[in-house]
């Protein structure tokens, strides 16, 4: 449990180790410089479509970038009440990133009980609690039915539902909008709406369903590595989304049509990276370990059968 508490208070260096040597309130990124920080490393990750995508976003190919003119992210710098620098903090609140971060908090406070430890396991379930609530109230779109990013800018004031900043709904739809389904924090009914997203031959319910960007995202291309190929951990996060919240069915349909449309998945071809939405195809690395993971996940909780 130490570690996992760890993990929840983490920060990362320059170099993309955890800041820790050298680390104080003065120097709150250690050894790291904060300008190296800022400038080279956390500003390509810091947002679903940079995180994932960095290699299209800095080389310029033509597909992707005519939609990524406000894919940039800011940065604010933290001050103590007399001035002082204590850190920084990026102008964006990933939905992705705090539903993860409240399953976490639910784990913490599973295994504080189990521990006896009354009071953290409170502390911890009472901090999930209010961020499922924050991604609920301010991280779902109700027009378009779906979970975005929310981006934050200098002078921003908040809005009648306690939210600050604005949707990032002009970015299109993507794998993180189904993350507080595999969280288990979205409200029932939003997770209705999310559902209709995902199964619609419209959106994300193609050959090999639940690419990582939806059909009618403006920088969907099926050849382009997170812009629509279908990553098997995004498509288990999906499917386990949905029969958390009762659409096992659904997700049954999604899993089968994985199994017989992805190349080579029912035989003996190697587990690929990723695959071709509209055509199956086999795409990037060959036996490729995580996907080799997330493949067994749905394999046993929808096509194994009981002994």
């Amino acid at each position: 449990m130490t570690q996992l508490v760890k993990v929840q208070n983490f920060c990362v260096s320059a170099d993309g180790f955890g800041a820790g040597v050298g680390q104080s309130f003065e120097h709150p990124f250690g050894h790291a410089d904060p300008a190296i920080l800022i400038g080279s490393w956390a500003g390509v990750t810091a947002s679903w479509p940079t995180r994932t995508d960095t290699v299209n976003i800095l080389s310029g190919d033509p597909q992707v970038n005519p939609h990524m003119h406000d894919w940039n992210v800011a940065f604010f710098e933290n001050h103590e009440d007399d001035g002082s620098l204590i850190g920084f903090s990026i102008d964006q609140e990933s939905v992705e990133l705090n539903a993860f971060l409240a399953k976490e908090k639910r784990i913490l406070a599973d295994m504080a009980e189990l521990l006896g430890k009354p009071d953290e396991a409170s502390r911890y379930r009472d901090g999930a609690t209010q961020l499922a609530g924050y991604i609920n109230s301010c991280l779902f779109d109700e027009a378009s039915g779906f979970y975005y990013d929310r981006q934050i800018a200098q002078g921003d004031v908040v809005d009648a539902n306690g939210c600050v900043g604005k949707l990032l709904t002009a970015r299109g739809r993507g794998p993180e909008g189904w993350s507080p389904l595999w969280a288990e924090v979205a409200d029932k009914e939003k997770a209705a709406r999310v559902r209709e997203v995902m199964l619609s031959s419209q959106e994300f319910n193609t050959k090999v369903p639940l690419g990582t960007a939806a059909l009618t995202n403006p920088a969907y291309d099926p050849d382009i590595y997170w812009r629509g190929r279908v990553w098997l951990d995004q498509f288990y996060f999906g499917v386990k989304g949905l029969e958390n919240y009762g659409y096992r069915d659904d997700a049954q349909l999604l899993v089968n049509k994985l199994f017989a449309n992805a190349e080579g998945l029912a035989g003996s071809g190697p587990i690929r990276e990723n695959y071709n939405p509209e055509t199956g195809a086999m795409q990037g690395a060959s036996n490729f370990s995580w996907s080799s993971a997330h493949l067994y996940m749905p394999y046993r909780n929808f096509l194994k059968k009981e002994s």
